[in-house]
């Protein structure tokens, strides 16, 4: 039996990659032992992990030096764990004698993890070293780890008995107090992998805090902004900008932001299918270059769309304007390449028309039998954003039909 004190930190660096470090000592009935680790974990992509470790553990019977190198893949709902170790060994085997042992071992370590659903993890774990004469040492281990509550997890570690290491078991409860804080209450033997000269007859019975503690280190990559307006400086909500394969919509304040973005060439441009039916854009994709902590200020403008509306009447009381009822339907009116014809009461409408000049005009071929055209046949329309135009009107008059005289004998 024995008693411990420990403390872990973390810190998260840029990219997910993380820096930790952990003390323990700790107490057993014959020695007194201390334990520090430095590790540093990088993410390759996702769900690949490559880990560095360091550790180094002393007690009154020598050192202990420990070099990991470990790799992280997964496979569906299965994560395969390998890690390659080097020990150093310097002791002193002989009581009080200054005899001083220096060893080198090697390790490899492997094992195979299962998620079955979201409490229950079971893993196998195998551990192979090599001795100095050739000869190779090896344990297999059960981990099962429950997790009863959010907060209030199980672990239960189980070595394989074989004919130099008998049976062991391990228990150890861990209850979540805060984010950052956690209490851990452990019984059972030390775990071969530690690398700790211990009888494994031994039990030891510890109660740790673990306390984390969060820094903020400044992130890496360009920031990348801008702002979407009409001509008249109107802000645009809801535009979707695309940086490559990033995207960002503006806000009440019609501004978009990118931060951080990994060094590299991108395509950045405005998604016109996010803009209202009445808006469009003929602003063309940019070429951008992000750097290192580099500030980009990309800008775009949208086009609001306007209408051309009028009328075709027949001026009935020849006073030169339409008037209610005399609106005369189905006339062809011309816009460019695009043609509409008069409705109930004449009335014609273009509708989602970008700034400029345009020209209407009347198609007067399958009414010319009937009317005089006694308005000009062409309009021509400016139209600005912002300003709606007026109104085009197009005026016909009742042909006189020829009156033809027959003599009656």
């Amino acid at each position: 039996m024995g008693g411990e004190i420990a403390s872990d930190r973390s810190v998260v660096l840029m990219r997910g990659i993380s820096l930790s470090g952990g003390f323990s000592r700790f107490r057993t009935t014959r020695d007194q032992q201390e334990w520090k680790s430095l590790s540093l974990r990088i993410p390759i992509r996702r769900g690949i992990n490559v880990t560095l470790w360091r550790t180094i553990t002393s007690s009154n019977f020598g050192r202990t030096g420990m070099s990991f190198l470990g790799l992280t893949l997964p496979f569906g709902r299965l994560r395969f764990h390998g890690q390659f170790q080097v020990s150093d060994n310097k002791y002193l085997p002989f009581g009080t004698r200054l005899v001083l042992v220096q060893n080198r071992q090697r390790e490899f370590l492997s094992g195979v993890s299962y998620r079955a659903g979201r409490k229950l993890n079971i893993q196998y774990q195998t551990a192979n070293r090599w001795r100095r004469d050739g000869a190779m040492e090896q344990w297999q281990q059960f981990v099962g780890t429950y997790h009863m509550t959010k907060k209030t997890q199980f672990e239960a570690i189980s070595i394989l008995p074989t004919t130099s290491t008998p049976s062991q078991m391990r228990v150890r409860l861990t209850q979540q107090v805060s984010k950052t804080l956690a209490l851990v209450v452990e019984y059972g033997n030390v775990s071969p992998y530690q690398g700790i000269e211990i009888d494994p007859e031994e039990k030891r019975f510890k109660v740790m805090l673990q306390k984390q503690w969060s820094i903020n280190t400044p992130a890496r990559g360009a920031n990348i902004a801008g702002i979407v307006t009409d001509p008249l400086g109107y802000l645009m909500e809801g535009a979707l900008v695309r940086l490559g394969n990033y995207a960002s919509m503006t806000g009440e304040d019609g501004r978009y932001a990118f931060h951080f973005v990994p060094e590299g060439t991108y395509q950045i441009r405005l998604d016109e299918k996010s803009l209202p039916a009445e808006y469009a854009s003929h602003s063309r994709s940019r070429e951008i270059q992000a750097h290192l902590r580099s500030q980009e200020t990309v800008d775009f403008e949208v086009t609001p769309l306007n209408t051309i509306q009028g009328r075709v009447c027949v001026d009935e009381n020849r006073n030169s304007r339409c008037e209610s009822g005399e609106g005369i339907e189905r006339v062809p009116i011309h816009l460019g390449d695009h043609v509409t014809a008069s409705g109930p009461a004449g009335v014609f409408g273009f509708y989602n028309l970008p700034p400029g000049r345009h020209v209407v005009r009347i198609g007067m071929a399958l009414i010319a039998k009937k009317f005089t055209l006694i308005s000009p046949r062409t309009v021509e329309v400016s139209l600005q954003a912002g300003i709606a135009p007026r109104p085009v009107e197009f005026l016909l008059e009742p042909r006189e039909r020829e009156i033809i005289y027959q003599t009656v004998d």
